[in-house]
């Protein structure tokens, strides 16, 4: 056990300054966004990786801790022209080299939310832009959660909810009350069987970018945008 607390103060250390051998310090906002293959440059090789020599049981382990400190809530900016020469969301870790980014990502993606807002009635291309640019990241589609913040333009109040479009699931809040809670209800069956086609349909590594398409057309169809 005395080198697991070795190794995390190590990983501690390293991830206070983002400094690994052969690697510039990362800036934290744009190593967020931006892939891998965007500087190639800020990559290093597996043997210099203090992190490599660990057995893989053990190392999962040091990367969950590590992720504690990431925020789990990921922010999609509004505007769609900030996508360019972005692939997927990660955390600075993730920049190290290619077998620790592919050994992160399916934690991190496990752990996060994508929230969605700036949408609006020819809005979302945001969202069909990001799930194209990871369209071939299996880890990411098996377990990508959208969080989503409505609101309803012929009444106010706003409604939180979540698609969960690894497992298929819809959480929402099915006993908020306003005056049009007939065609509310209405939209939460029509969700579900989205859902439930996509359950029957799509396998664990394909794109979810048409069951969202199909989603926020269910939205829409109701009079209701994202905000």
């Amino acid at each position: 056990m005395a080198d697991v607390h070795t190794f995390k103060a190590a990983l501690r250390a390293s991830i206070a300054s983002l400094q690994y051998p052969g690697v510039s310090k990362v800036d934290i906002e744009s190593s967020s966004n931006e892939g891998p293959s965007s500087n190639p440059g800020s990559q290093i090789s597996g043997g210099d990786c203090l992190l490599l020599k660990l057995p893989k049981e053990l190392r999962l382990l040091v990367l969950e801790h590590y992720l504690d400190t990431v925020p789990t809530l990921v922010k999609l900016e509004q505007y769609h022209n900030i996508y360019s020469g972005r692939r997927y969301w990660q955390p600075p870790l993730a920049l190290a080299n290619a077998q620790l980014r592919a050994e992160i990502l399916p934690l991190f993606y496990r752990r996060c939310r994508f929230h969605l807002q700036g949408f609006n009635e020819d809005g979302d291309c945001e969202v069909e832009t990001f799930l194209a640019r990871t369209e071939g990241y299996q880890a990411l589609h098996e377990n990508i959660r959208i969080v989503v913040l409505l609101g309803f333009i012929l009444h106010s109040g706003r409604w939180l909810g979540e698609f969960d479009l690894g497992s298929f699931k819809l959480k929402v809040d099915r006993h908020w009350k306003h005056e049009m809670e007939g065609a509310y209800s209405g939209m939460i069956e029509d969700l579900e069987e989205v859902f439930q086609r996509a359950r029957q349909k799509v396998g664990p590594g394909d794109s979810r970018a048409p069951v969202l398409r199909e989603l926020l057309a269910v939205m829409r169809a109701r009079g209701v945008f994202l905000w």
